[in-house]
């Protein structure tokens, strides 16, 4: 009897998972209850057991591949048993994850486009005059625009990089290049867009003479025997007026 490998939920408001890795591929014999695969989503990495005892007769994703919930994943029956038809999903028919499964060979994906004129870079009007303004080499950014050109978002975000100090070598990744985020970034992500907004903001600024402030801190950062040491930054002097604005007698923490 064949029995389906569900995609689960893993919590409210998730309509993916992300399959991380395969335990028991096609052919291998399933216990019930046996662990068939680990699955991903924005919350918690899940382990999806086998339905009954078997052999698991195919696998419809391939490791790192998205699914939706509720969809099947992979099937499990006897030995030899044929899968119906109705039982997998017509995208997996044309996507080529079958011969995944059974361990035939895949076309490689489709390579970066090549920058125009063997070799000039592709960069919007907008993005080349921040790239001047800001003094960011347009030859460390890799465009995410149309056929690879370089936007004035790409040139933002390598600039950013650069005011941190975060260069190539130190950070270990080209200027400008998006970094994939994991599945509890994007969720903390969209929830902080929604906040933003759906719910009013108000905002209190307050004017702070940090004459005396700076000064200290001058003095204090001149009599570090460490050239190399950065010293105390103004956030520092920030956060401890803070704490100690919060303290009431005795050092204790007060409420509210």
């Amino acid at each position: 009897m064949v029995a389906q490998v569900i995609m689960p939920q893993g919590g409210q408001d998730i309509e993916k998972g992300t399959i991380v890795r395969w335990h028991r591929r096609a052919g291998e014999t399933v216990r019930k209850g046996d662990v068939v695969c680990e699955i991903e989503t924005e919350k918690t990495v899940i382990e999806v057991t086998a339905p009954q005892d078997g052999v698991v007769l195919r696998t419809l994703y391939a490791e790192g591949e998205e699914a939706k919930v509720f969809s099947v994943i992979a099937v499990v029956g006897d030995p030899g048993e044929e899968v119906p038809d109705a039982l997998v999903p017509s995208k997996v028919a044309v996507s080529g994850v079958e011969k995944a499964s059974r361990g035939e060979g895949q076309a490689p994906p489709p390579a970066a486009p090549a920058r125009a004129g063997g070799g000039k870079i592709r960069v919007s009007p907008k993005a080349r005059q921040l790239a001047m303004e800001r003094g960011v080499p347009l030859e460390g950014i890799t465009g995410t625009g149309p056929q690879g050109s370089i936007t004035a978002e790409d040139v933002l975000a390598a600039a950013e990089l650069v005011s941190r100090g975060r260069v190539r070598e130190e950070a270990g990744l080209d200027l400008g290049r998006s970094v994939p985020m994991g599945k509890v970034a994007k969720a903390t992500a969209r929830r902080m867009l929604l906040s933003k907004l759906s719910i009013p903001h108000f905002y209190v600024t307050v004017a702070v003479d940090m004459t005396a402030a700076k000064k200290y801190r001058s003095d204090f950062n001149s009599r570090l025997p460490d050239a190399d040491t950065d010293g105390i930054s103004i956030t520092d002097l920030i956060t401890r007026a803070a704490g100690r604005a919060g303290r009431g007698r005795g050092g204790r923490i007060v409420a509210g």
